[in-house]
C-alpha cells in the first residue's frame, strides 16, 4: 500500500513545482515589463 502513496506524493510535488515555476515566470515577466516601462529606452 506504500507504493501508490509515494507515487501520489511525487505527483503532488511535481504539480506544486510546476505551479511555483509558472508563478515565478509570470512574476518575473511582469516585473521586467514594469522595469522596461519605467525606464525609457
Amino acid at each position: 500500500m506504500r507504493a501508490p502513496r509515494i507515487k501520489a506524493d511525487k505527483l503532488l510535488l511535481f504539480l506544486i513545482t510546476l505551479l511555483v515555476g509558472a508563478g515565478a515566470m509570470i512574476f518575473t515577466s511582469a516585473a521586467f515589463g514594469l522595469v522596461a516601462r519605467a525606464i525609457p529606452l
